[in-house]
Protein backbone atom coordinates (compact mmCIF):
# COMPACT_ATOMS: atom_id res chain seq x y z
CA UNK A 1 0.00 0.00 0.00
CA UNK A 2 1.99 3.55 -1.00
CA UNK A 3 1.10 6.80 0.33
CA UNK A 4 -1.46 8.51 -1.98
CA UNK A 5 -0.14 10.77 -4.92
CA UNK A 6 -1.57 14.06 -3.23
CA UNK A 7 0.55 13.58 -0.16
CA UNK A 8 3.73 12.95 -1.75
CA UNK A 9 3.05 15.98 -4.23
CA UNK A 10 2.69 17.91 -0.90
CA UNK A 11 5.69 16.65 0.34
CA UNK A 12 7.98 16.16 -1.96
CA UNK A 13 10.48 18.25 -0.45
CA UNK A 14 10.68 15.69 2.71
CA UNK A 15 13.20 12.85 2.76
CA UNK A 16 12.90 9.29 3.10
CA UNK A 17 12.61 9.12 6.92
CA UNK A 18 9.56 11.68 6.78
CA UNK A 19 7.94 9.17 4.50
CA UNK A 20 8.76 6.00 6.33
CA UNK A 21 6.63 8.08 9.27
CA UNK A 22 3.95 8.49 6.65
CA UNK A 23 3.82 5.67 5.21
CA UNK A 24 3.32 3.78 8.53
CA UNK A 25 0.54 5.37 9.83
CA UNK A 26 -1.08 5.14 6.23
CA UNK A 27 -0.65 1.28 6.20
CA UNK A 28 -1.65 0.99 9.63
CA UNK A 29 -4.64 3.55 9.41
CA UNK A 30 -6.62 1.99 12.13
CA UNK A 31 -3.86 1.94 14.81
CA UNK A 32 -2.80 4.91 17.13
CA UNK A 33 1.22 5.34 17.62
CA UNK A 34 3.14 7.00 20.41
CA UNK A 35 5.83 8.64 19.39
CA UNK A 36 7.87 6.11 20.47
CA UNK A 37 6.33 3.33 18.64
CA UNK A 38 7.12 5.64 15.79
CA UNK A 39 10.65 6.72 16.55
CA UNK A 40 11.39 2.54 17.11
CA UNK A 41 9.64 1.88 13.77
CA UNK A 42 11.75 4.47 11.93
CA UNK A 43 15.13 4.40 14.29
CA UNK A 44 14.74 8.37 15.33
CA UNK A 45 14.55 10.43 18.40
CA UNK A 46 11.43 11.31 19.50
CA UNK A 47 11.78 14.60 18.93
CA UNK A 48 12.74 14.17 15.25
CA UNK A 49 9.01 12.16 14.96
CA UNK A 50 7.33 14.74 16.11
CA UNK A 51 9.16 17.80 14.15
CA UNK A 52 8.52 15.53 11.23
CA UNK A 53 4.40 15.38 12.04
CA UNK A 54 3.67 19.20 12.62
CA UNK A 55 3.06 19.24 8.84
CA UNK A 56 1.02 16.32 7.77
CA UNK A 57 -1.15 17.66 11.07
CA UNK A 58 -1.65 20.41 9.73
CA UNK A 59 -2.67 19.67 6.54
CA UNK A 60 -5.27 16.75 8.39
CA UNK A 61 -3.51 14.11 7.11
CA UNK A 62 -2.28 12.76 10.51
CA UNK A 63 -4.25 13.37 13.43
CA UNK A 64 -3.16 13.41 17.01
CA UNK A 65 -4.90 12.42 20.32
CA UNK A 66 -3.74 14.83 22.53
CA UNK A 67 -5.39 12.53 25.92
CA UNK A 68 -2.80 9.55 25.28
CA UNK A 69 -0.62 11.49 22.58
CA UNK A 70 -1.00 8.67 19.63
CA UNK A 71 -1.27 9.68 16.49
CA UNK A 72 -3.24 8.16 13.79
CA UNK A 73 -4.10 8.63 9.78
CA UNK A 74 -6.50 10.89 9.14
CA UNK A 75 -8.91 8.64 7.24
CA UNK A 76 -11.27 11.49 7.12
CA UNK A 77 -9.27 13.29 4.92
CA UNK A 78 -8.00 10.32 2.86
CA UNK A 79 -9.72 6.56 3.71
CA UNK A 80 -7.16 3.65 2.13
CA UNK A 81 -10.30 0.87 2.43
CA UNK A 82 -12.96 3.80 0.66
CA UNK A 83 -10.49 4.55 -2.21
CA UNK A 84 -7.94 1.17 -2.55
CA UNK A 85 -10.71 -1.39 -3.10
CA UNK A 86 -8.13 -4.24 -3.73
CA UNK A 87 -5.87 -3.52 -1.12
CA UNK A 88 -8.71 -3.25 1.20
CA UNK A 89 -10.33 -6.90 0.15
CA UNK A 90 -6.91 -8.34 0.18
CA UNK A 91 -6.43 -6.52 4.04
CA UNK A 92 -9.14 -7.67 5.42
CA UNK A 93 -8.54 -11.15 4.81
CA UNK A 94 -4.62 -10.61 5.90
CA UNK A 95 -6.37 -9.25 8.92
CA UNK A 96 -8.59 -12.22 9.75
CA UNK A 97 -6.06 -14.73 8.63
CA UNK A 98 -3.56 -13.23 11.46
CA UNK A 99 -7.01 -13.69 13.62
CA UNK A 100 -7.19 -17.42 13.04
CA UNK A 101 -3.90 -18.18 13.18
CA UNK A 102 -3.43 -16.57 16.89
CA UNK A 103 -6.82 -18.41 17.98
CA UNK A 104 -6.26 -21.87 16.26
CA UNK A 105 -2.42 -22.05 18.25
CA UNK A 106 -4.50 -21.93 21.52
CA UNK A 107 -6.91 -24.95 22.51
CA UNK A 108 -9.82 -23.11 23.57
CA UNK A 109 -9.81 -21.50 19.96
CA UNK A 110 -10.00 -24.14 17.84
CA UNK A 111 -14.12 -25.01 18.57
CA UNK A 112 -14.29 -21.17 18.36
CA UNK A 113 -13.17 -21.02 14.86
CA UNK A 114 -15.15 -24.22 14.39
CA UNK A 115 -18.35 -22.67 15.59
CA UNK A 116 -17.82 -19.89 13.23
CA UNK A 117 -17.39 -21.80 10.20
CA UNK A 118 -20.94 -23.89 11.64
CA UNK A 119 -22.68 -20.33 12.03
CA UNK A 120 -21.25 -19.58 8.33
CA UNK A 121 -22.51 -22.37 6.99
CA UNK A 122 -25.99 -22.63 8.68
CA UNK A 123 -26.55 -18.85 7.55
CA UNK A 124 -25.85 -20.17 3.89
CA UNK A 125 -28.45 -23.05 4.72
CA UNK A 126 -30.97 -20.33 5.48
CA UNK A 127 -29.83 -17.98 2.88
CA UNK A 128 -30.61 -21.45 0.55
CA UNK A 129 -34.06 -21.82 2.30
CA UNK A 130 -35.07 -18.44 1.89
CA UNK A 131 -34.22 -17.84 -2.12
CA UNK A 132 -35.87 -21.22 -2.53
CA UNK A 133 -39.34 -20.37 -0.50
CA UNK A 134 -39.39 -16.48 -1.96
CA UNK A 135 -38.59 -17.72 -5.59
CA UNK A 136 -35.46 -16.24 -6.01
CA UNK A 137 -34.09 -19.60 -7.49
CA UNK A 138 -35.13 -21.97 -9.49
CA UNK A 139 -36.69 -25.42 -8.00
CA UNK A 140 -34.88 -27.43 -5.78
CA UNK A 141 -33.79 -31.20 -6.05
CA UNK A 142 -34.31 -31.42 -1.84
CA UNK A 143 -36.82 -30.42 0.03
CA UNK A 144 -37.27 -27.04 0.54
CA UNK A 145 -37.50 -27.36 4.35
CA UNK A 146 -34.09 -29.72 4.05
CA UNK A 147 -32.09 -26.62 3.70
CA UNK A 148 -34.36 -24.63 6.86
CA UNK A 149 -33.18 -28.29 8.84
CA UNK A 150 -29.61 -28.48 7.74
CA UNK A 151 -29.65 -25.08 8.69
CA UNK A 152 -30.65 -25.09 12.11
CA UNK A 153 -28.62 -28.98 13.04
CA UNK A 154 -25.64 -26.50 11.72
CA UNK A 155 -26.44 -23.80 13.90
CA UNK A 156 -27.46 -25.75 16.79
CA UNK A 157 -24.12 -27.73 16.52
CA UNK A 158 -21.78 -24.30 16.13
CA UNK A 159 -23.15 -23.22 19.39
CA UNK A 160 -22.14 -26.22 20.97
CA UNK A 161 -18.64 -26.62 19.76
CA UNK A 162 -18.82 -23.00 20.22
CA UNK A 163 -19.44 -23.71 24.10
CA UNK A 164 -16.38 -25.99 23.82
CA UNK A 165 -13.97 -23.25 24.00
CA UNK A 166 -15.04 -21.72 27.66
CA UNK A 167 -15.26 -25.29 29.24
CA UNK A 168 -11.78 -25.82 28.00
CA UNK A 169 -10.67 -23.01 29.30
CA UNK A 170 -12.46 -23.61 33.00
CA UNK A 171 -11.10 -27.01 32.24
CA UNK A 172 -7.28 -25.66 31.38
CA UNK A 173 -7.40 -23.20 34.64
CA UNK A 174 -8.16 -26.05 37.12
CA UNK A 175 -5.91 -28.77 35.57
CA UNK A 176 -3.32 -25.68 36.05
CA UNK A 177 -4.93 -25.42 39.77
CA UNK A 178 -4.16 -29.22 40.27
CA UNK A 179 -0.48 -28.87 39.22
CA UNK A 180 -0.04 -26.03 41.23
CA UNK A 181 -1.24 -27.20 44.22
CA UNK A 182 0.79 -30.82 43.53
CA UNK A 183 3.91 -29.31 42.29
CA UNK A 184 3.99 -26.82 45.50
CA UNK A 185 3.38 -30.03 48.50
Amino acid sequence: MSLPEEFREEFDSKGETFFQIAETLYENHGDQFTLSDLADEVGLSKSRVSTHLEEPQEGDWVSKNSGDTTYVWNTEKYNPIEIETTDAVFGLYTDLWEVLKRHSRATTGTPAIAGLVLFITAGMMWFLYFGFSVGLFQESVIPITGYFGVGLVLFITGVAVTLLSPTMAIANRAILKIYQVLKNS
